[in-house]
């Protein structure tokens, strides 16, 4: 039998996607915030409410469709990452704990760990699993862009060698 989760979202669901391991789900909602869902046993559970912020909704979730490889795997072992795009023009790129960390301790939280200033809504956000760019799309109709972020934990790794 369906399961509704829309009671959790006190606005428009905007975004769905489920993690790789299929035991995490995400989805963005028009009050900037997007949620982490676990999808274990059909348990279908809130486990974790992520700020978005900027004043206007979520228009796109996308996930990094495996565990974090390379040189990404430095943001954690075995964490995943979500990435988030908003009517506000920005995209956020957020380090997930693992779904053990996120049921188990409410100190696990996801860390934003990169913001990409689109300009205008993002409509759609992508990225390979290596991370070693980051595709934004949107904007209004006769306005619309596709933004490919090179290297996006660049800068990142220069500051923490610094």
């Amino acid at each position: 039998m369906p399961r509704a989760l829309a009671p959790q979202h006190p606005e428009w669901v905007t975004s769905v996607s489920v993690g790789a391991t299929a035991k995490l789900a995400a989805t963005g909602c028009a009050d900037t915030r997007a949620r982490l869902w676990s999808l274990e046993a059909g348990s279908y559970s809130c486990l974790r409410v992520i700020e978005h912020g900027g004043g206007s909704g979520l228009a796109r979730i996308g996930w990094i469709s495996t565990r974090l490889v390379g040189r990404a795997s430095r943001l954690g072992e075995g964490m995943e990452a979500l990435l988030v795009g908003g009517q506000d023009g920005l995209a956020k790129l957020w380090c997930l704990p693992t779904f053990d960390q996120l049921k188990e301790s409410q100190v696990a939280k996801p860390e934003c760990v990169a913001n990409f200033s689109h300009g205008q809504t993002v409509r759609g956000i992508a990225a390979p699993a290596d991370i070693s760019f980051i595709a934004s799309a949107g904007g209004r109709t006769a306005e619309s862009v596709v933004i490919w972020w090179p290297d996006p934990l660049g800068s990142i790794e220069k500051s923490e060698s610094s």
